[in-house]
């Protein structure tokens, strides 16, 4: 069991550190690449370290202050005790063997964040997803890793970002994409599930009427999380590939926004019948 305080501790430590990493390389005038091609690291490992998805070791942390030519002893020891604060386990390191690297980087983010939404023009969105339905849609197209894996890392981040004091949700989902994926038991199963997230505090579920006429935010599934200090998106979840990051605080502002608008053309999820074969709102 991860001790949710000691998460929160770890996920604050990976922030101040992977500030301070960006500031000392930007001030030197390095690129990830030139990082990766002089560490010798991986590109994900570069990408991993910097973004907070994965701790460093302090091995790893000298060189690369080394690199930086960071050569005050204070500094160094306050970046090495932040190191070993923020290399314990959280729940999205449990998972790290579970997604693409972007993917992990981007929950890194989202679970140091006050606010989330979440918005899918395909099928249910995956902070709003039941067991099954995720396990399902893990299955399409052709999964990387197993569904029931993947499944317990949705229902995991579920759980994590509805924590008392977690941050707050704008949830909108397609009345459509409810009848996209399984049968009329499943279906019933997915309003239930939308009921119950709904009835928590901090997170608001919107279901947009089938004949409604809204223009969504993006082509593909998008979350978006901020922070006290960051705004990014993520573009690309339900297939898998990765997606990429968006770290463009104006083009992350402005998804946000595109989500916020739908979300407004949107009704509550008690107006959603648990019929599968009943159409539209009540």
């Amino acid at each position: 069991m991860i001790d949710r305080r000691e998460s929160r501790g770890a996920a604050t430590s990976r922030r101040t550190l992977r500030l301070a990493l960006r500031r000392l390389r930007e001030e030197r005038g390095l690129s990830i690449d030139d990082v990766r091609h002089r560490m010798k690291w991986s590109t994900s490992k570069a990408i991993r370290i910097e973004s907070g998805a994965v701790g460093i070791k302090p091995s790893d942390l000298r060189l690369l202050l080394d690199l930086y030519e960071v050569d005050d002893a204070a500094v160094r020891q306050q970046l090495l005790d932040l190191a070993g604060s923020g290399r314990r386990r959280t729940w999205v390191s449990a998972f790290r063997d579970s997604a693409p690297p972007v993917v992990m980087a981007y929950l890194a983010r989202e679970a140091e964040s006050r606010q989330v939404a979440q918005f899918d023009p395909s099928v249910v969105p995956e902070l709003l997803q039941c067991r099954r339905y995720a396990e399902l849609a893990a299955r399409s197209p052709a999964p990387r890793i197993d569904p029931q894996h993947r499944a317990e890392m949705t229902m995991c981040r579920q759980r994590e970002l509805g924590r008392h004091g977690g941050p707050t949700q704008l949830l909108v989902v397609y009345e459509s994409s409810l009848r996209r994926i399984g049968d009329v038991a499943l279906y019933a199963d997915q309003v239930v599930h939308l009921r119950q997230l709904a009835r928590h505090p901090n997170i608001q579920v919107v279901v947009v009427p089938t004949f409604a006429e809204v223009f969504p935010p993006t082509v593909g599934p998008v979350t978006v999380a901020v922070a006290d200090d960051c705004l990014v998106a993520h573009w690309g979840w339900q297939a898998q590939l990765g997606g990429r990051v968006i770290e463009d605080p104006e083009a992350a502002a402005h998804l946000l926004a595109g989500i916020e608008d739908v979300a407004a053309r949107g009704v509550g999820v008690e107006s959603i019948s648990l019929t599968a074969g009943k159409q539209g709102v009540s």
